[in-house]
């Protein structure tokens, strides 16, 4: 059955969230006849299983149609696919599917009366054309730049983090010291501590708690000053340890701590900055918020076993196992942090179980949308001739890694070979002459970048979903909005 599904004006969010072959989903393993598609100009959604009631939609409405009959058919519809992602989620919790799932079962969840118009996403469209459109999404200030509105709290907040992180008697330890300072001296945008500073002063709208006009607010709010200042710290902490795990030299163009002062320094640096979040965790004096950012320390080393043990198996297992793993790595790298400090600035504020959820899965899936840009972002030569501004010469495939542009490549493959060439050059680690120029054509080939960037913008949209679904609209959580468009066109 087909539907242009944009004649269901609210309901377009479908569109976005929707997922095709190439967003991890193999059909081929679903019986066609459980297998619904949309097709809407050059967008394309497959709902699975269970949706034959579909076929009783009229299939000619359109918007001038009579509102009775596009309410019943859309009510259908919702049932419709309510009832598929049900089943689906049931059946592969674990699976690309159930992600799939979660992504539709979300968005039916949300009041889509907030949505004004469609928008349409070419998969062969520069990749400078994957921004949200936010303005069609819902009523915000598209002009509030994320990091202007912020510019005096981000001023405040770097010097309080130099002061934190700096010895007391320098004269003993210079090294470490510098080391530990090293990227808190460099001009940056500082993402994540935005993400917290705006939460907080949207909250200050909607939390008892919080209301400028009394002393616990200012309390409240400084604490949620010192919970950004925890997030940047756990960050810069992740990156140092990074750096010598992946023996990098450079990062956004200057040397690495391990490349300036050594590996030895740069570890113990890192634990420093470690061990100087958690006394400033600690005196928050909030046993759940502690509980909440501890976890992300450990999600970090999770994270980046996965990493090491993604990279050292043999790939024998399915695509869809391993775009599994390479989504959990993600989660534990990138997203837990984001999505566990957004979490603890609304538990700071009283939020309510809801909004505090809804706070969560917004940092989460922003978080999600980050990584999958940055993974993108290393094909850019290869795949969209620079236009995202990043050298783009495969450094992750070099170094080992089969990120999602080449996994995106591997599915598309194994739909069409039963001995794909990709498997191959995974096992052996891209290391023989050819195997990085061999998989960058493939990745290029099978637009595997585009498809990478398409589930980016579904994260991030539905990122903008959650945040609506918590916070009442304010300059701050329009700069919100606009960050995550920020994130999906970030040159590096």
């Amino acid at each position: 059955k087909s539907l242009d599904v944009f004649r269901f004006q609210e309901l377009y969010q479908i569109v976005m969230i929707g997922c095709s072959n190439r967003f991890g989903i193999v059909i081929r393993k679903i019986p066609l006849s459980d297998v619904l598609v949309f097709r809407c100009d050059r967008t394309l959604l497959c709902i699975t299983t269970h949706l034959r009631t579909f076929s009783t939609l009229p299939k000619d409405s359109s918007p001038s149609a009579d509102s009775s009959d596009t309410s019943s058919a859309t009510s259908s519809l919702r049932s419709a696919i309510s009832s598929a992602a049900e089943h689906i989620q049931q059946s592969t919790r674990s699976s690309s599917l159930g992600f799939l799932a979660s992504q539709v079962s979300s968005s039916l969840i949300h009041d889509s009366s907030r949505i004004r118009s469609p928008l349409s996403i070419s998969p062969n469209s520069n990749l400078t054309n994957y921004s949200l459109s936010t303005s069609s999404i819902i009523d915000h200030d598209n002009s509030i730049s994320p990091f202007a509105l912020l510019e005096d709290d981000l001023a405040a907040l770097t010097d309080s983090v130099r002061s934190a992180v700096k010895l007391p008697d320098n004269s003993q330890h210079p090294v470490l010291n510098a080391a530990a300072s090293y990227f808190f001296n460099r001009q940056g945008k500082r993402m994540r501590p935005s993400i917290v500073l705006h939460l907080a002063h949207s909250m200050s709208s909607i939390a008892p708690a919080v209301s400028y006009s009394n002393d616990r607010n200012t309390e409240v709010m400084q604490k949620q000053r010192r919970l950004a200042e925890i997030t940047e710290m756990i960050h810069v902490a992740s990156l140092l340890h990074d750096d010598v795990i992946d023996q990098a030299e450079t990062r956004r163009g200057t040397h690495t701590v391990n490349r300036s002062f050594g590996n030895q320094v740069a570890v113990l640096a890192g634990d420093f900055l470690l061990a100087r979040s958690s006394v400033m965790l600690a005196r928050l004096r909030n046993c759940d918020v502690v509980e909440t950012l501890s976890t992300v320390i450990e999600h970090l080393v999770r994270g980046e076993v996965l990493q090491m043990h993604h990279a050292a198996r043999d790939d024998s297992l399915s695509s869809e196992s391993l775009f599994d793993a390479y989504l959990s790595k993600t989660y534990f790298k990138t997203a837990s942090l984001i999505a566990h400090s957004s979490k603890a600035a609304a538990m700071l504020a009283s939020l309510d179980e809801r909004r505090t959820q809804a706070i969560y899965r917004f940092g989460e899936k922003l978080g999600m949308a980050y990584q999958l840009v940055d993974d993108a972002l290393d094909f850019g030569d290869s795949a969209s001739q620079g236009q995202l501004g990043k050298p783009g010469n495969g450094a992750d495939i070099r170094a080992g890694l089969s990120t999602a542009p080449v996994l995106f490549a591997l599915q598309r493959e194994e739909l069409t070979s039963s001995s794909p060439r990709l498997r191959t050059l995974m096992q052996r680690r891209y290391r023989e002459q050819g195997d990085v120029e061999e998989t960058l054509y493939a990745v290029q080939s099978a637009q595997g970048v585009q498809s990478t960037m398409q589930l980016a913008h579904a994260f991030a949209t539905d990122s903008i979903m959650e945040l609506c679904s918590a916070l009442p609209p304010s300059p701050n959580r329009a700069a919100l909005i606009n960050l995550a468009n920020f994130v999906l066109l970030r040159p590096h």
